[in-house]
């Protein structure tokens, strides 16, 4: 009977991380290369090299018997820094990674209410209660709660979307909480894609009547009731 097991941690094998620009240019690395890299393989940097840019749905159909066993051997070729990720794969990261920072509920409507300057949190409870949130997305009128806001804004200032500082503008002095300027960047920068929402008022209108029939994260995942939707616009 095992009283000690190893844990699984440590059975892991190490995983290598890519090379920088520099370490990639050394004559051990370049040796490595060498011996590791395959006729496919390079046959493979051949047909970069000619396309530039290649996805890997056309890679693994040229070169690989599956799609998996295509994947893991370009995760390895971008692993020893071979090939390069495409823009494909950092936009979707990219995408992932701004609705992590303002996907939650409350987030874009504190970051609105600080764009102005800093607020005290009762301050920034009653501009946020007095926004119309979801009016076209929902029949119900969404209430910020004193308690919500408090563990909204801890998790900002935690992520470092917002600072919380003292004012000196009163006596005693009270905190305050004030935007990141890296977030009111990203204001300035969503413009573009908040023009976007007006210059498509009839795809808003249709997401906008589904959610208010089926809520926001609603409706089956199956494909019934396909036909009832409208076509595809030509």
């Amino acid at each position: 009977m095992i009283t000690n097991p190893t844990r699984q941690r440590s059975l892991r094998g190490h995983k290598a991380s890519r090379p920088s620009p520099r370490a990639a240019n050394t004559a051990e690395h370049q040796a490595m290369l060498a011996w590791r890299l395959t006729p496919r393989d390079k046959w493979i940097i051949r047909m970069l090299w000619e396309h530039r840019v290649l996805t890997s749905h056309q890679l693994t159909a040229l070169a690989f018997p599956s799609f998996r066993s295509g994947r893991m051997r370009l995760r390895e070729l971008w692993t020893w820094g071979v090939v390069d990720r495409f823009q494909h794969d950092r936009l979707l990261r990219g995408l992932y990674d701004l609705r992590s920072l303002f996907g939650d509920k409350w987030v874009p409507a504190i970051v609105v209410a600080l764009r102005a300057g800093p607020l005290r949190r009762i301050e920034v409870l009653s501009t946020v209660n007095s926004y119309f949130i979801d009016e076209n997305w929902t029949d119900k009128q969404p209430v910020l709660h004193d308690s919500i806001l408090a563990r909204t804004l801890k998790k900002m200032r935690m992520q470092g979307l917002v600072f919380r500082e003292r004012s000196t503008k009163s006596f005693p002095p009270e905190v305050e909480y004030a935007l990141n300027p890296a977030v009111a960047d990203a204001l300035r920068a969503a413009e573009p894609l908040i023009a976007w929402t007006r210059a498509h008022p009839d795809l808003l209108a249709q997401a906008q009547e589904y959610s208010r029939k089926h809520g926001q994260h609603g409706g089956s995942s199956g494909d019934e009731g396909d036909d009832d939707f409208p076509p595809r616009p030509a």
